[in-house]
Formats: structure tokens, C-alpha cells, sequence
């Protein structure tokens, strides 16, 4: 997993957003904290895409155990004949 900016990039950023006086420079922090933003929203949103998937894949298991142990896993999980 690659390591995001530091602190004190953030910080920076946050400064220049709210009390520098150059409208360059507050465009251009909010530009990148937009993007840290949209990048931490990603990295959170597919770590828990994956934990959801391992509980649904988890909890159709042990369904299909208690229906039929592994005859019923199977039976679910199989495709189906031709």
C-alpha cells in the first residue's frame, strides 16, 4: 500500500486554502486537497467493498453448510447442468 502525503503536505495545503492571499495559490490547494480527498474516498470505499465481500462470501458458505454440509456447498455453488 503506498503512503499518502504527510501531515504537513495537509497542512500546507489547509494554510494556503484559508489564509493565504493569493488566489492562485488557494485554487491550486483546494485542486489538491480535492484530490486527496477523492483518493482517500477510493481507498476506503474498496477496502470496505472487500470486507463485504468476504462476509457475503463467508456467510454463503456457512449457509450452504447448514443446508447440506458439503453436498449443499456444492450443490449452490455448482453451475448448473446442461
Amino acid at each position: 500500500m503506498a503512503a499518502g502525503p504527510s501531515v504537513d503536505s495537509v497542512l500546507q495545503a489547509l494554510d494556503a486554502l484559508y489564509h493565504q492571499p493569493d488566489a492562485d495559490g488557494k485554487h491550486q490547494a483546494s485542486l489538491w486537497l480535492t484530490e486527496l480527498q477523492s483518493s482517500v474516498c477510493l481507498t476506503l470505499f474498496t477496502g470496505i467493498r472487500r470486507i463485504c465481500t468476504v462476509f457475503t462470501i463467508k456467510g454463503a458458505v456457512a449457509q450452504s453448510w447448514r443446508i447440506g454440509g458439503i453436498s449443499g456447498y456444492l450443490s449452490v455453488n455448482s453451475p448448473a447442468p446442461d
